[in-house]
């Protein structure tokens, strides 16, 4: 029964990935989507976050997904959270480049 939790985690990232890196808002919105300090500098910006913050999401629950096949729950916990914490400094790094090279 372990394993029905990863699958639900799994599948949730790959609904919000698709939704946030393909059907992103083209402005923002106060209650969707990715929205830190960065991301909300702009409408430029706010689209980019959630294009590459949704593509990562859904590359992750594909790949939690199939681990969650192989691997025991504790890993897979363990691999969840540096995967969103790989989501979340990744999507800044971007911003940050976007902000740089504008300036």
């Amino acid at each position: 029964m372990e394993f029905m939790p990863n699958v639900f985690v799994s599948l949730v990232l790959i609904v919000f990935g698709v939704a946030l890196g393909f059907f992103s808002p083209k402005k923002k919105i106060w209650w969707y989507g990715y929205r830190t300090p960065q991301s909300m500098k702009s409408d430029e910006s706010y689209v980019l976050a959630n294009r590459v913050s949704g593509r990562i999401m859904l590359a992750l629950g594909i790949l939690f997904l199939i681990a969650s096949i192989f691997l025991e729950s504790k890993l897979m916990g363990m691999i969840m959270i540096a995967g969103v914490a790989f989501l979340f400094l990744f999507t800044e790094w971007k911003l940050y480049q976007f902000h740089k090279d504008k300036d």
